[in-house]
């Protein structure tokens, strides 16, 4: 077997993988937390639990946290209105 055909299989499970047929997919999952995770609870799990073992730390990781999720979601929100895009039913004004 040469090294294209070893890629080639390689590529093809991956893809079987991610798109696979079989109930809930593994990426599925994994994206989607993923995903969740930047939805500030991450942040406040984390805090307690610094908390819970360490309360200095822990509140010092707490106010770090506010201010980093603070300069996150005004990116955020700037970014999304920076670059809204016009919805096809804005134009459409008979249906």
């Amino acid at each position: 077997m040469t090294w294209i055909e070893r890629l080639n299989g390689l590529d093809a499970q991956g893809f079987f993988w991610v798109h696979g047929k079989s109930g809930r997919r593994v990426p599925d999952v994994i994206f989607y937390v993923l995903s969740k995770s930047g939805d500030g609870q991450a942040y406040a799990g984390i805090a307690l639990f610094l908390i819970a073992v360490d309360i200095t730390s822990g509140l010092h990781f707490l106010k770090c946290a506010l201010v980093a999720f603070s300069i996150q979601l005004t990116v955020y929100k700037i970014t999304k209105q920076s670059f809204k895009r016009s919805r096809p039913c804005d134009h459409l004004t008979g249906v």
